[in-house]
């Protein structure tokens, strides 16, 4: 192999004599390329470049220390940096200033960083309740990835926390995957990713035990209509709870509050006594119980509409929320009308049509959404109601009662706000067994309506 010629002055052992006998700092100029030498230090040496810049000053540049960069490798960067008449200092600070912003920029596109920061904003305009949800799943499920760049989340990431998390419902991965993949989504709208890591990843597909688990469907039990005795004893503990409530402020207006109001002058002196019969007779979630405005329910033509509370969100990406379309019956209707009138004597706050239906009393938001499980709870116990008997049990014995009625399906989903039976089907088939049966004894029976008349006719059957 031919030997590299050299374009520098200074070779191996003119380098190595200048290290051994000069004093610190003195330098050894190359005679063939301008600006070129080698400074002796305290320890080895350096490569150095001295040129002039664009506004005439003069610079120095290292490009290499001295044992471990051969006198051939220093002197080659040197032409190249003289032949392009490059500033190796200018573009040095210009990578050292881009390497910071990517870092101060990487440390804001944390998913922890743009979770309270950017993304707060967006769902500020969502509500408290919705917002401290999505914020909450967000960083339960994806607490190792908190400080992380978003840019640098992968599907790897994804998998992991698949694996990790086997035991959730596949519904609930799909649920918490879209959340991030909102958040991800967002952060492109907002300049802060230049694009979504992992747009359109979809999460790995359920193995044999998986499907097996997810068949099983844990929450079967539940779902359930409610016996005769259960519904009684619900409302029976309705009728103590409200009779509790006016001993309570007897007491007080006896002891030194006379001028609060007297709630023996009114039929619901709760909130919560209206709140449960309206959930018994429309099958409403929680959540949309406490997002219930008055201008979305009717009590004169006793109709309530409004968007789910829980698909609301659709609207920001100009998608159709799921809605709710309910002609109230007349024992609910009449609850209605009265709780109404009602209003301002037992909450203070009169009942405008953009005001919540079941307002808390001090803040201008909607209640918690838990606020009504106390007071379940209480009704429960007074009418010796069974501990397993959740308040979302009132929705399921809705939905159980029509599906074991007959009612189609599809309309079951409307009454309920799906936008497709689907769910219904999947969850409450079980509930109406019966009626696959009845529906294949139609066909037997025209099939048995026809043999008669075949017979009848004396035909027995026909040759080949």
């Amino acid at each position: 192999m031919a030997k590299q010629k050299s374009i520098t002055s200074i070779t191996d052992a003119r380098a190595a004599k200048h290290l051994e006998q000069s004093q610190e700092r003195a330098t050894l100029w190359c005679d063939k390329l301008t600006g070129l030498y080698l400074i002796k230090l305290k320890r080895g040496g350096a490569w150095r470049y001295r040129y002039t810049d664009a506004l005439g000053k003069v610079r120095t540049y290292t490009i290499g220390k001295y044992p471990a960069m051969p006198p051939v490798e220093a002197s080659a960067r040197a032409y190249k940096l003289i032949s392009e008449g490059a500033d190796p200092l200018h573009e040095q600070r210009q990578n050292q200033h881009q390497r910071r912003t990517e870092a101060l920029q990487a440390e804001q596109r944390t998913l922890a960083s743009y979770l309270a920061g950017g993304y707060a904003v967006r769902m500020a305009a969502w509500g408290d309740s919705a917002a401290k949800m999505t914020a909450g799943r967000l960083k339960k499920h994806f607490s190792d990835l908190l400080p992380r760049d978003l840019a640098s989340i992968t599907k790897h990431d994804i998998i992991k926390w698949v694996q990790d998390n086997a035991s959730l419902a596949r519904t609930t991965h799909r649920r918490v995957y879209g959340a991030l993949q909102a958040l991800l989504n967002a952060a492109v709208e907002d300049d802060v990713l230049e694009a979504n890591p992992i747009k359109g990843y979809k999460l790995p597909l359920l193995n044999a035990d998986d499907l097996e688990r997810e068949s099983e469907d844990p929450g079967k039990a539940k779902r359930r209509a409610m016996t005769d005795d259960e519904q009684g004893a619900i409302l029976n503990g309705l009728d103590q709870f409200a009779e509790e409530i006016r001993a309570e402020r007897r007491n007080s207006r006896k002891r030194g509050k006379p001028d609060l109001f007297d709630l023996d002058q009114v039929e619901y002196p709760h909130w919560f006594i209206p709140f449960c019969l309206l959930a018994l007779h429309t099958g409403l979630a929680p959540s949309d119980l406490y997002s219930l405005k008055w201008d979305q329910l009717n009590v004169q033509f006793g109709v309530l509409r409004k968007y789910r509370h829980k698909t609301i969100h659709l609207l920001r990406n100009d998608r159709e929320p799921a809605q709710l379309s309910i002609s109230l019956n007349q024992d609910i209707r009449a609850v209605m009308k009265a709780w109404q009138r009602e209003h301002m004597d037992v909450i203070g706050i009169s009942a405008n049509p953009k005001d919540l239906v079941f307002p808390p009393k001090r803040v201008a938001s909607q209640r918690d959404r838990k606020a009504h499980l106390r007071h379940w709870e209480r009704v429960k116990a007074l009418g010796g109601v069974t501990d397993d008997l959740d308040f979302y049990g009132l929705r399921h014995n809705f939905i159980s009662r029509l599906v074991m009625a007959g009612v189609p399906l599809l309309l079951v989903a409307q009454l309920v706000g799906h936008k497709s039976a689907q769910m219904i089907e999947r969850h409450y088939a079980h509930l109406c067994p019966t009626k696959a049966e009845q529906a294949m004894n139609i066909v037997a029976d025209q099939i048995a309506a026809a043999q008669k008349v075949r017979q009848g006719s004396g035909v027995v059957g026909t040759s080949a």
